[in-house]
C-alpha cells in the first residue's frame, strides 16, 4: 500500500491536473450573461501570450483576447455574444477573468464551449457551470467536444 501511495504521489508531480472552471450566470429580464473563469495563472499566461503573438492586433490585452477566443457562447440561431472583459483577479497560483455581454435574447436555446488550454495540453478538461432562472447545470469538455446547448 506505501508503494502505491508513494508511485500516484510521483505520477501527480510528474503529470499534474489541466483544468480550468467558468461559472457562467445569466439575468434573463436583463438579458446580460457574466463569466467567471478560473484557471492557474502560469498556464494561462503563457497560453494568452502565445496566442497574442499570433494576433498582433490583441497584443495589448492578451487575456482577454485569449479568453474571448477560447470560450464561445451562441445565442438560438448561432449568433455569438460579444463577451467583453470585466477585470481579472489573481490569487496565489490562480486567476479569475471576468467576462461579460448583452444578449439579444434568453439562454433558452444558447450553447457554449470552452476551449481553454486545449492548444496546451492534450488532457486538458474544462467544466462550465451554467445558472439561469434558478436552474444549474454542469457541462464537461475535452479536446474533441463540440458546442453544447445550455439546459
Amino acid at each position: 500500500m506505501v508503494v502505491i501511495g508513494s508511485l500516484l504521489r510521483v505520477l501527480l508531480a510528474v503529470h499534474p491536473l489541466h483544468t480550468s472552471l467558468a461559472q457562467v450566470s445569466f439575468d434573463t429580464r436583463a438579458r446580460t450573461v457574466n463569466v467567471s473563469l478560473r484557471v492557474f495563472v502560469d498556464d494561462f499566461t503563457r497560453a494568452a501570450s502565445t496566442w497574442a503573438k499570433g494576433n498582433p492586433a490583441r497584443m495589448s490585452a492578451p487575456i482577454t483576447g485569449y479568453a474571448t477566443a477560447a470560450f464561445t457562447l451562441r445565442e438560438a440561431g448561432g449568433k455569438a455574444v460579444q463577451l467583453r472583459s470585466c477585470g481579472e483577479k489573481r490569487v496565489g497560483d490562480l486567476m479569475w477573468v471576468c467576462l461579460s455581454g448583452q444578449m439579444t435574447k434568453t439562454p433558452a436555446g444558447a450553447s457554449l464551449i470552452s476551449r481553454i488550454l486545449f492548444d496546451q495540453f492534450d488532457d486538458q478538461v474544462n467544466i462550465v457551470q451554467t445558472s439561469h432562472d434558478g436552474r444549474t447545470a454542469n457541462l464537461l469538455f475535452t479536446s474533441d467536444d463540440a458546442e453544447k446547448r445550455i439546459p
